[in-house]
C-alpha cells in the first residue's frame, strides 16, 4: 500500500476542521499529514490501519491520532458491493498542532498531552463506554 502524504489545513485552509462524512465506504487512501484527527465512526465497520496496527473497527469507535501517523479507514468487502443501506458516516476533526500556542506544550502539566500529540506510531482509542462516561461529566 503506497502512502499519501497530505495537508488538510492548507486543504481546507482553516486550523479546525469538523467534517460529518457520509459515504458508501470510507474513500481516503492510505495516507499521513502533519495535523492531529480525532475520528468518530457513527456508522460503518471493517478494519483500520494505523501504523503497523491493524485493528477491527465498528460503530461508537473514537480515535485520535497524533502528526504524521500513516491510516487508513478499510470497509469489509459488502460495502463495496453498492448496497444501498450501506453507509460509512463518520465524524472527523481535524486540528493543526499548533493551534494551542507554542507556551501549551511547554507546560510541566501538557507533557502527556504533548507526548501523545507529536510521537510517531501513537494513537489513543476511547471506548463507546469511556465516551459515555466522558459526556456525562
Amino acid at each position: 500500500m503506497k502512502l499519501e502524504q497530505t495537508k488538510i489545513a492548507s486543504y481546507l485552509n482553516t486550523k479546525v476542521s469538523v467534517l460529518n462524512r457520509i459515504e458508501p465506504f470510507f474513500q481516503a487512501p492510505f495516507h499521513s499529514h502533519p495535523e492531529l484527527e480525532l475520528v468518530y465512526v457513527k456508522e460503518s465497520y471493517g478494519k483500520r490501519i494505523i501504523g503497523n496496527s491493524v485493528m477491527p473497527f465498528a460503530p461508537g469507535d473514537m480515535v485520535f491520532l497524533g502528526s504524521d501517523i500513516p491510516h487508513v479507514w478499510l470497509n469489509d468487502e459488502k460495502y463495496y458491493q453498492g448496497i444501498e443501506d450501506l453507509k460509512a458516516n463518520s465524524i472527523v476533526v481535524y486540528f493543526h498542532k499548533d493551534i494551542f500556542g507554542p507556551t501549551f506544550y511547554e507546560l510541566k502539566e501538557t507533557q502527556k498531552i504533548n507526548e501523545l500529540f507529536f510521537k510517531q506510531e501513537k494513537e489513543f482509542q476511547l471506548s463507546e463506554k469511556r465516551i459515555s462516561k466522558l459526556l456525562k461529566n
